[in-house]
């Protein structure tokens, strides 16, 4: 006898994507039932997003936001909004591979523990199409340790959380236009756990967002600060610094500042030279951020 899934509401940010949306929303749309739900957030785009094309379906929700609040804020006003139990986020100039509903579904079935779980995805630059493969396993698993490690997951594009456990985390902080993945991620992996789905679930695009350098070392300092107590707890510090330092790294390099990259490669080898080193080769000989 076929099991009947729980419904799904997809949670779609959206700021002055253009065509971009329509590709989106298609992607995901073939993928639902008729007690799914799409909502997207509108996020004060010039011109207001017009909704008068076509391959919107019933399930499709506009939300027109009247002033512009970011990403983090948006997502939170889609979850906020949902009628739904389970919830998968997708960024309107991304598209959901097929099947990634039922897979994260069956996923989240399975373990039954986790508050959510995140997947690989395709990255594309330039109409080409890089793989980030490095878990492509087809085995589901908790990734608390990655997570600690620095491994950043594309949660605006392959998350799908239980609703109640990201209201009670506090959801996105609204304030951070960087790393906002990788503290609420973190939030919920300390809270509960969070797994990955084993295969790529989402085709990823550039991110048009670009922090300065005094931005994301800033961010990254309050990061530091928030979750530091919790990690000396868990005999997870040195992981975390190790992975706080590889940020601060690209962050100087990406400024051309050498001597600031190399200071803060050095911090950590300090603390993990092994996951440091591990990390810094395949970034070098497989392009692995």
């Amino acid at each position: 006898m076929k099991v009947q899934r729980p419904a799904v509401s997809v949670v779609i940010p959206h700021y002055n994507q253009g065509q971009l949306i329509e590709r989106c929303v298609a992607s995901v749309a073939c993928q639902l039932g008729k007690e799914d739900e799409i909502i997207i957030i509108d996020d004060h785009s010039t011109p207001p997003l017009n909704i008068e094309t076509g391959i919107w379906t019933p399930c499709v929700r506009v939300v027109a936001l009247p002033e512009n609040g970011g990403p983090g804020a948006a997502r939170n006003i889609g979850v906020e909004q949902a009628k739904h139990d389970y919830i998968a986020f997708l960024d309107a100039d991304d598209v959901a591979l097929p099947g990634r509903i039922t897979a994260q579904l069956g996923v989240m079935r399975n373990n039954p523990d986790w508050a959510g779980c995140v997947g690989d995805y395709v990255y594309q630059r330039d109409g080409n199409r890089d793989a980030q493969a490095n878990h492509q396993l087809e085995l589901a698993f908790n990734i608390r340790r990655e997570l600690i490690a620095g491994r950043i997951f594309a949660a605006g594009s392959t998350l799908m959380v239980k609703r109640q456990l990201f209201l009670e985390v506090g959801g996105y902080n609204p304030a951070l236009r960087v790393y906002e993945d990788w503290d609420l991620l973190l939030r919920l992996a300390l809270r509960s756990k969070v797994g990955h789905s084993g295969i790529p679930l989402a085709i990823i695009s550039p991110s048009t967002r670009r922090a300065g350098k005094d931005d994301r070392l800033r961010i990254l300092s309050q990061l530091d600060a928030s979750y530091a107590r919790s990690m000396e707890e868990a005999n997870e510090y040195r992981s975390f610094r190790q992975a706080l330092a590889y940020e601060r790294a690209s962050t100087y390099f990406r400024a051309k500042e050498a001597w600031g990259g190399l200071g803060a490669l050095l911090i950590g080898f300090r603390y993990a030279p092994v996951t440091l080193s591990r990390r810094l080769a395949a970034r070098i000989f497989y392009g692995v951020p």
